[in-house]
């Protein structure tokens, strides 16, 4: 009798400790796996049920790595200018230097030109020398639009500042020129709007991958409609243009820099409509078999 009652005891205590793992294994399985149900057109899927879908854009955004077009751009931009500017650094230092002695006090100022008071008399130079002097003249004149051209932005930001000045001009230190000051002082003044250029290239290569990263503000997102919209004028103005504006240094600096910014501003134009995009083409919520609405 004791030895049925133990072995009685034995199977229920077998069977009980089968129900609980059996039921332990059924609720682990419950909780990794969720069935996966279409969703029709017009039902609203349950609250609390989210699909695995819906946290793919931000493991995505965790693993996807971009070049860092940022940091890249506005370090070009200075090299390019710099490398530029380097034949002409002479002429950039002498006006440097004469506009920082203009700002020195009248007396010490009139007493540094009479000692630096001297004659120079130069050659006569021949015809092809003065035509291989000209030619210099022009191509330093060139370099010296070199910066105009790829910070073009910086023109724009100060246009508040030109339309308000009685002058109707940008603000220029003292003894010197407005080429060398838009050639010492716009490749650092740029910096900030290639860095923006930079963020719109990255943001459209990982908007094609369905990421949104890095964010296109709204600030962002109006500088470069606006430079955009110079982009467009300046297109318009070289199709309107005459023969004479086209052989215009100043002008065709002008639309180039115009042109260039445009084409840049619309990438980052196109990245801010494809993240405005991304949440509406992702997976909604889903809903689970056998909940329909009532």
């Amino acid at each position: 009798m004791r030895m049925e009652a133990r072995a009685s005891r034995f199977q229920s205590g077998s069977v009980v400790q089968k129900l609980l793992s059996t039921t332990i294994l059924s609720l682990e399985r419950a909780r990794c796996y969720q069935p996966q149900s279409p969703v029709l057109p017009g039902i609203r899927p349950a609250s609390g049920v989210i699909s695995v879908n819906a946290e793919r854009p931000e493991s995505m955004t965790r693993q996807f790595r971009s070049f860092p077009f940022r940091w890249v751009l506005p370090s070009l931009q200075l090299l390019a200018c710099f490398v530029v500017l380097w034949p002409v650094r002479n002429r950039l230092l002498v006006e440097a230097v004469q506009s920082i002695h203009s700002y020195a006090p009248a007396k010490a100022r009139s007493e540094r030109l009479q000692d630096s008071e001297r004659v120079y008399i130069l050659p006569s130079l021949t015809p092809e020398q003065q035509q291989e002097l000209d030619a210099r003249v022009k191509f330093a004149e060139l370099r010296m639009k070199v910066p105009l051209l790829l910070n073009f932005p910086v023109l724009v930001a100060q246009l508040p500042y030109i339309l308000l000045n009685p002058a109707k001009r940008e603000w220029i230190p003292k003894g010197m020129f407005p080429a060398t000051w838009r050639a010492l002082s716009w490749p650092f003044a740029g910096l900030v709007f290639w860095w923006f250029s930079g963020r719109g290239i990255e943001a459209l290569r990982a908007a094609c991958r369905a990421v949104v990263h890095p964010r296109v503000g709204r600030m962002e997102a109006t500088l470069a409609a606006v430079l955009f919209c110079f982009g467009l004028v300046a297109l318009i103005g070289i199709l309107t243009s005459t023969p004479d504006d086209r052989k215009n240094v100043q002008f065709l600096t002008l639309v180039a820099g115009a042109v260039l910014w445009g084409c840049l501003a619309a990438v980052t134009i196109v990245a801010r409509f494809l993240q405005w995009r991304i949440p509406k083409r992702r997976v909604t919520p889903e809903t689970p078999a056998g909940h329909l609405p009532g």
